[in-house]
């Protein structure tokens, strides 16, 4: 199972191997672990001075990020509740934070915006409105994107780290080079806020939702929009891609997306591609990941392997 899916996928190279060999093996002792126990409080931290807006845990869970209105986004280690970096320099409340999974060696960090008026210059001056990227080793701060007029409240990194997605409350999403610090594209459409962004899993295609009450799909490479979804009563706030090569099987020779997006107050779905899970639930991660998994399995019932990817797709 290793070589197979280190065979199609490019991000597992040989010195990768082994640890995608230890996580089979952990997943293996979960699925045939039958305790019950309990989860409890392990421990409160009480570092920020003022309140917290969002925390993300690093791929491996053995470091995790907060960001609070005190402007800072603090870096943690799990285990012993150490803090090991203040990340400073936003001037603004830090509201939507992401590490660069599987990776972990990078933070990015996206602030509100806030407006007064200049006595000197007799205008309107805004502060940040930005999106920082941060070294996690040394907590240098290695680029700053502006470009937004309003607040950053969604981001995410690719799955090759290399690019790194905004949304904001001035309509518009941004693709970035996180090499170079660059605007890409700027993704124009959206006739209200963009709350929710995600990449599909092979990089090449991004969505957005709005509480314009559509979800739109854009090419990555060329920043141009390729769908809109509309059906929603309400705004969207969630959005999620499942991307499935499933090149072995005839019915599915070519890539389908799965687009399944939350509408406040209720949890609704979307369909793109082939397959459509016609489920509404009240705890969206686990049934319908759930119900994912028993389609999957479906395509050939007999493959243990495939039931094993499947498993763990869902688990993670």
């Amino acid at each position: 199972l290793v070589n197979q899916i280190g065979f199609e996928e490019p991000l597992i190279n040989e010195s990768r191997k082994p640890q995608l060999r230890r996580l089979l093996h952990k997943l293996v002792t979960k699925l045939t672990c039958r305790d019950n126990a309990d989860y409890y409080l392990y421990k409160i931290l009480r570092a920020h001075i003022l309140p917290l807006t969002n925390c993300a845990f690093n791929k491996q869970g053995d470091q995790f990020i907060t960001g609070s209105y005190d402007r800072t986004c603090k870096l943690w280690q799990t285990e012993t509740g150490e803090e090991l970096l203040t990340l400073e320099g936003h001037r603004n409340v830090v509201y939507a934070i992401a590490f660069n999974n599987p990776w972990g060696d990078k933070v990015i960090t996206g602030s509100f915006g806030t407006c007064f008026f200049h006595g000197r210059c007799l205008r309107f001056v805004c502060i940040d409105k930005t999106c920082k990227v941060w070294n996690v080793k040394n907590g240098d701060l290695q680029h700053t994107y502006r470009g937004h007029a309003t607040e950053i409240v969604c981001l995410s990194f690719n799955p090759l780290g290399s690019m790194v997605a905004t949304g904001s409350m001035d309509n518009t999403a941004r693709l970035w080079d996180v090499a170079t610090g660059e605007c890409l594209h700027a993704l124009l459409g959206h006739t209200a806020e963009i709350v929710s962004l995600n990449f599909a899993t092979d990089g090449h295609r991004i969505i957005t939702g709005s509480f314009d009450h559509t979800i739109k799909v854009w090419d990555v490479s060329t920043g141009r929009c390729i769908r809109t979804f509309m059906g929603h009563n309400g705004e969207i706030s969630s959005t999620q891609v499942f991307l499935w090569l499933l090149s072995s099987y005839r019915l599915y020779s070519s890539i389908s997306d799965l687009i399944f997006a939350s509408v406040v107050p209720s949890i609704e779905h979307a369909k793109f591609g082939t397959l459509r899970l016609d489920c509404v639930c009240t705890h969206f991660g686990v049934t319908v990941m759930k119900s994912l998994m028993y389609a999957t399995m479906q395509l050939d019932p007999d493959s243990q392997q495939h039931q094993l990817m499947a498993r763990l797709a869902c688990s993670t």
